[in-house]
């Protein structure tokens, strides 16, 4: 029962995290005038979008273009980074691994080796090395990123850095360093940013999984219930993520009617937000509805895995209220 319902938790929490790290690469590595834009933008959209072939065809052809104009040419950065993603997002991480390392190289001439561009770089590697089980290698990809966030001065970029230190420490049984890590990317993160920005609240939600993953229920509850008060205060768009993660908070310690207000709020918030038909609503309709068989209560369950099946089978993009 536990191991369930934490992996979802694990895996709410790890995605936006994840998705910076798909997104950072326009950000951090703007491109010159002479970039291939196009077929990059293009390719770009694809990926996110799930259509595959079709990023890989026009990823493929913006990279050619790069190299046209030259081996260490700043415009090879960006579509060498978004074709790893492609590959890595498909699984094919060894396709990846020489991608990124390409792109490092090309960083590192262009911008240094320790810029906060080489950092971003670093970053990309060690999420491969992670996923590769290559612990050793992510630890120092991180760690190398870490110190040149900190030798930057910027608080912001040190946080993240500890955050993706303190992931690596946890799948590798290191709970008390992950812990000291997460504690200290919070303290940094409200600094630099104030104890009520959104990204407090991310930083908050990590240290609480890791609490309760160590069965630290009284650690974590307070801290699940201030990032839900920061999400609720700044108008966040993410608010769904933050009552889910106290659903499944009580759920997991058998207090199911507290979790079943959370469900219920997570649900109402969400049709409010996005509409009666947003696939956002699949996730909370489906744990909702697991929760309910495990109450017995099979026809109110029933209902709710229809409609969570009539939301997911509506052609994608189509909207509605």
């Amino acid at each position: 029962m536990g191991y369930d319902i934490m992996s979802g938790m694990r895996m709410k929490a790890a995605l936006p995290s994840m998705l910076a790290l798909l997104t950072c690469g326009c950000a951090l590595f703007p491109p010159p005038r002479t970039a291939p834009r196009d077929a990059l933008m293009r390719g770009d959209r694809a990926l996110h979008h799930g259509r595959f072939t079709e990023a890989e065809e026009l990823l493929t052809a913006a990279l050619r273009q790069a190299e046209a104009l030259g081996p260490e040419d700043p415009s090879l950065i960006e579509p060498l980074n978004v074709l790893g993603d492609l590959h890595a997002a498909q699984g094919r991480l060894t396709q990846a691994e020489p991608l990124f390392r390409r792109a490092l190289a090309v960083t590192e001439k262009v911008h240094g080796a320790k810029s906060p561009q080489a950092a971003a770089g670093l970053v990309y590697l060690g999420e491969l090395h992670s996923r590769q089980g290559k612990t050793v290698e992510a630890r120092r990809d991180f760690e190398r990123a870490m110190k040149i966030s900190a030798a930057s001065g910027r608080k912001t970029e040190l946080a993240a850095r500890l955050n993706d230190l303190a992931l690596l420490y946890e799948a590798e049984g290191r709970d008390d360093d992950a812990e000291a890590a997460l504690k200290k990317s919070l303290s940094l993160t409200e600094r630099a940013l104030g104890k009520e920005h959104l990204t407090v609240a991310v930083r908050l939600t990590d240290l609480a999984l890791l609490y309760q993953t160590r069965g630290r229920y009284a650690d974590a509850e307070p801290l699940y219930l201030r990032a839900l008060a920061i999400k609720e205060r700044t108008g966040s768009k993410e608010l769904d993520t933050e009552l889910a993660n106290l659903a499944l908070f009580y759920e997991a310690q058998e207090r199911f009617a507290e979790a079943e207000v959370f469900y219920k709020r997570a649900l109402s918030w969400t049709e409010e937000t996005f509409g009666r038909t947003s696939r956002r609503l699949v996730p909370p309709l489906t744990s909702y509805a697991s929760l309910l068989r495990r109450l017995k209560r099979s026809p109110e369950a029933e209902r709710l895995e229809t409609r969570s099946r009539s939301i997911s089978s509506r052609p994608a993009g189509k909207k509605g209220r």
